[in-house]
């Protein structure tokens, strides 16, 4: 199922975010690229987003993911969906907050709730349920208590939200 074009990207005016949508294994049809390309969009008002199919990788599908996300967005917060058929893996990038905001727990989640669907050879259903669940948890926040462990160094670097009693402390301070 060939779409008519291989690569779609479009840039969110409000937010500067951008959604990249590159299906190289060929996997969705027209129709299927043009909707998941609208749902897409609704999911640059939090952060970039890329959907990637191939069919040849010489990588694991998490560094072919972290390049491939680096090159379209640097540093900036997004989500990448790649379809790896070379090593037979649907792969959930995370980048910037959105390591926060979509946790390992909820990342589990994320991906068993498309794997039926992709097993099933039904990427694009895949694909929406996965931008599904990841817009239900971006509107659920950032877990308490969260907290990265840097494998490098050992350092463990806990995040710390502003509570709201914080931020009017801080605006009341500010308007003395």
């Amino acid at each position: 199922a060939a779409s008519s074009f291989d690569a779609h990207s479009w840039t969110n005016p409000e937010t500067g975010y951008q959604m990249v949508l590159e299906d190289g294994a060929a996997l969705l049809s027209t129709q299927e690229t043009v909707m998941l390309a609208a749902e897409m969009q609704e999911v640059t008002a939090y952060g970039n987003v890329a959907f990637k199919s191939l069919s040849s990788n010489s990588a694991t599908a998490a560094q072919f993911a972290a390049s491939y996300y680096h090159s379209l967005f640097g540093q900036q917060s997004g989500i990448l969906f790649l379809i790896d058929m070379d090593n037979r893996e649907i792969y959930l990038g995370t980048y910037g907050i959105m390591i926060r905001v979509i946790t390992d727990q909820r990342l589990e989640t994320v991906l068993n709730a498309a794997w039926s669907d992709a097993a099933d050879g039904d990427y694009a259903s895949a694909a929406l349920v996965m931008l599904g669940e990841c817009e239900r948890y971006v509107h659920q926040g950032i877990v308490a208590g969260q907290y990265n462990y840097n494998q490098e160094t050992g350092r463990i670097e806990v995040y710390h939200p502003i509570r709201w009693y914080e931020a009017c402390v801080a605006a009341a301070v500010s308007a003395l």
